[in-house]
Parts: structure tokens; C-alpha cells; sequence
């Protein structure tokens, strides 16, 4: 009877340790043409770099806008390849100055543009020159500040209307007076100067987008279409 219970005894830490992988270094060299053997296809796993992985093609199509578009075709006078000499400029709109303001500081942000600009939609002709809006009173108070430890003299902080939180540096009745205006205050250092034409008595403004960028239109008119916004070519002067 002893022996009995001693057999058992040693029949379970033999399974025991089967199950735990205690003899599995001196088995390894059996299972192993096993396991070899029940592989499919292995030939054709490849080590694959992981710069290749994260520069894998984007396969998404930008949406097609429910709002009319105007835009040439693809005879027109607009770029169809990247690096092209030719400058693609589309304009969206009209809209109202408060939402306009907006407009601009979204087509910087999605498209890929070279310059945005701001024109009245009844050709007036005075030209603001102004740092962005900023998001409440506190950050325009210290984008002020750091204005004036640049250098900048003349700016005024415009409290409401539709430049509400940005800051007015100057209003000329040039629009090549405003863009010089504009250079040399960004030699001083401030980052972001916008140049706008006021709207007139109408109210409204148009934005003129400018690019060389291949795909330029496309994207321009897909966010033309989310921003329920006329997109067509420039007029040419």
C-alpha cells in the first residue's frame, strides 16, 4: 500500500512538472522540428522597416462640397503640378467683416496657401493692418506688452465689433502702404500681422486664398464646402 501512494505521489510531480515546463530544456530539441514543421508558410513573413510603416499612402478624399463652386476647369490657368511657376489664387465669398476675420484665420490653418487676403466686397479703400484676435482680454493685454517691448509705438486694443480682442496697428488708404506697414512691423519680431480691406457700406468682404501647392483647389473647395462658403476663381485684374 505504501508503495502505491508513493507511486502516485511521483506520477503527479511528473505531471507537474510536464505542465509547468520544468523538462521542456531537455524536450526542446524534439518539439521543436514539430512545431517547424506545422508553420505556414513562413517564406513569406518579411521584417519590414518602421520609417516604411509610418510613411504608408493616405487613401482619404476630402468631401465634396454642397455649396456652389465656381472654379475653371482643368484647361484653366491654375497649377496641376507641384513645383509649377503659376500661382493659383481663389476667392471665397462674400460674407460679413465679423465672420470674415474668422475665415481667414481658418484658411491659414487648412490649407496649404502662400497669402491670404481680405478685400470689401464694394471696393472701399481703407486698409487695416492688425494682430489677430486673441481669445479673450487678459491675452490681448499681454500681446500688447510684448508689442511694445519690440518696439512697437502706435497699436489700440479693439474692444468690440468684429475685430473684437485684436490689436489695430494702423488704417491706410493704400493697400501697398498697408503691406509695407505690415513688413516692417514683423521685422520688429510680432509673428502674426494680418492686413484686411474694411467692408464698405454693404458690410461684406471677400478672402483671396494664393497658392502654387498641387491639390490646392481640391482642399479649397471641400472647405469651401464645410463652411457653406462661395469658392471661385480670382477675377483677373
Amino acid at each position: 500500500m505504501r508503495a502505491l501512494v508513493y507511486a502516485l505521489v511521483f506520477a503527479n510531480l511528473i505531471a507537474l512538472g510536464w505542465w509547468t515546463g520544468v523538462f521542456d530544456g531537455f524536450l526542446d530539441q524534439q518539439r521543436q522540428p514539430e512545431r517547424m514543421g506545422k508553420q505556414v508558410d513562413p517564406e513569406r513573413i518579411q521584417v519590414v522597416p518602421i520609417e516604411r510603416l509610418n510613411a504608408a499612402p493616405r487613401s482619404a478624399v476630402p468631401p465634396s462640397p454642397s455649396f456652389p463652386v465656381a472654379l475653371a476647369d482643368a484647361g484653366g490657368s491654375g497649377p496641376t503640378k507641384a513645383g509649377d511657376d503659376a500661382e493659383r489664387c481663389l476667392e471665397f465669398g462674400p460674407v460679413d467683416e465679423a465672420r470674415g476675420v474668422m475665415l481667414v484665420e481658418v484658411l491659414w490653418s487648412r490649407l496649404p496657401v502662400a497669402a491670404v487676403t481680405s478685400h470689401s466686397a464694394d471696393d472701399s479703400s481703407s486698409y487695416l493692418i492688425y494682430v489677430p484676435p486673441a481669445g479673450d482680454t487678459r491675452e490681448a493685454q499681454q500681446r500688447l506688452a510684448e508689442n511694445r517691448r519690440l518696439g512697437v509705438s502706435q497699436q489700440a486694443l479693439m474692444p468690440d465689433g468684429p475685430y473684437r480682442n485684436a490689436i489695430s496697428l494702423a488704417l491706410l488708404r493704400s493697400e501697398d502702404a498697408a503691406r509695407a506697414f505690415a513688413e516692417k512691423i514683423q521685422r520688429l519680431g510680432v509673428r502674426t500681422v494680418r492686413v484686411a480691406q474694411r467692408a464698405g457700406a454693404a458690410g461684406q468682404v471677400k478672402l483671396r486664398a494664393r497658392s502654387r501647392q498641387q491639390g490646392f483647389a481640391t482642399l479649397a473647395v471641400a472647405l469651401g464646402g464645410e463652411q457653406q462658403v462661395d469658392v471661385r476663381d480670382c477675377e483677373r485684374s
